[in-house]
């Protein structure tokens, strides 16, 4: 029972110390091996401000801003030397995140963090995406922007604005009629995913006629 008591005490004077340092309760939890419930007991009456920094989660004893806290990974097995001999060898930010198994967004981010500027390698595009390839795969194709991106080395947002600089519109009627409809989605009970499988369109193009002839579920 004192030995319990003690181990108590001790916990209590481990977490303030740690909350004070600026560890969130998650974290605190972990290093005593208790859950976050005990650590708000353990904190009990202990005022602390609100927390600017933090210590890596990994348990490094690294310190970053709340803004940077999601970024602790590429701190440990990512240092700043490392990053720029990437870079000096002609991989970008995005080979970088391939590299990583990271977002480019990631890297972005910690880029900011560490206050430095990569040198651009590669800036001419690899995507090479004509305006008739574009509308076969768009709009008789009906893949989404996302995939179209994918394929061609791109971003989705390229392939949109390269979508509204064409002008493209889909065609979202493509001579479905209500009652065919009706039948497959209520009578059939086929999914939405399923029907546009069969139109060989988008679940978008399903989606808007379903939504046209008022066609739900609970109609039936």
């Amino acid at each position: 029972m004192l030995l319990t008591f003690t181990t108590s005490i001790n916990n209590r004077l481990i977490a303030k110390k740690l909350r004070l340092a600026g560890n969130t309760l998650a974290v605190i939890g972990k290093e005593l091996g208790v859950s976050r419930e005990r650590v708000r007991q353990y904190l009990e009456g202990v005022k602390v401000s609100r927390c600017k920094s933090y210590f890596c989660k990994c348990g490094c004893g690294k310190k970053s801003s709340r803004e940077y806290y999601h970024l602790h990974d590429l701190i440990i097995n990512l240092p700043i030397e490392k990053l720029i001999s990437l870079n000096k060898e002609g991989k970008n930010g995005r080979d970088v995140a391939k590299l990583f198994n990271v977002s480019y967004s990631y890297i972005l981010d910690y880029v900011n963090y560490l206050g430095i500027k990569l040198k651009r390698h590669n800036t001419t595009p690899k995507y090479n995406i004509s305006k008739e390839e574009l509308y076969d795969l768009y709009i008789i194709q009906c893949q989404p922007a996302i995939e179209i991106a994918d394929k061609y080395g791109c971003s989705k947002h390229t392939i949109i604005r390269l979508i509204t600089k064409y002008n493209f519109q889909k065609n979202y009627s493509l001579g479905i009629t209500k009652e065919d409809i009706y039948d497959l989605y209520i009578i059939q009970k086929l999914t939405i995913k399923e029907i546009a499988k069969k139109y060989r369109c988008c679940e978008g193009t399903i989606y808007y006629n379903l939504k046209k002839y008022n066609i739900r579920k609970e109609n039936n």
